[in-house]
């Protein structure tokens, strides 16, 4: 693979890095698993306004929580999705709303937006071989199959916090503190 494909290829600076950590072997096993997670929590940050969030989690937290709690889940989750300004926001309510079909659990919202961001990821690999396979044809199969072996490394858990929201750093900063805080 080429050792300039970050800098030839346009993309957006957070995935610029992905690509980076992709074509080199050394990094592929531990740095491209963490530049993936961080650009996906960072495209899910800009794509979900906090107040959205909140609001969602609130609708889902009172839609069920009494007897006739399939209706009012319902219509808290068609406001909030009519509410939606992004992509990102209306995904993740779709998500809910697909999610709170099958679920009862207080964590409707948290695992929306993991999957969500499951499938950003995803999307995001496929756009970038696209990318790729348009100036370097050769280089394209070899950045798939380093995506395909990468993508069951990503914990894209990490993207959400204790709380539910998005992560609001990066989880390269985590790991050198705790690294700091061994030594």
């Amino acid at each position: 693979m080429r050792d300039d494909l970050h800098r030839t290829v346009g993309v957006g600076q957070r995935w610029r890095g992905v690509i980076r950590n992709a074509k080199a072997k050394a990094d592929r096993v531990d740095r491209l698993p963490v530049s993936v997670v961080d650009a996906v929590r960072l495209s899910l940050n800009d794509g979900l306004r906090k107040s959205w969030l909140a609001d969602l989690r609130t609708a889902v937290i009172q839609g069920s929580s009494d007897l006739f709690s399939g209706d009012r889940m319902r219509a808290a989750l068609h406001q909030c999705a009519s509410s939606a300004t992004s992509v990102v926001e209306r995904e993740v309510a779709e998500c809910v709303r697909a999610r709170a079909a099958f679920e009862s659990t207080g964590q409707l919202v948290t695992g929306a937006v993991v999957e969500v961001g499951g499938r950003l990821r995803d999307r995001q690999f496929e756009l970038l071989v696209a990318q790729v396979r348009g100036k370097y044809p050769k280089d394209a199969a070899e950045l798939r199959a380093v995506f395909l072996a990468a993508r069951d490394k990503c914990d894209i858990s990490k993207v959400v916090d204790g709380s539910g929201n998005i992560a609001s750093r990066s989880i390269k900063k985590k790991r050198i503190e705790l690294d700091e805080a061994v030594e």
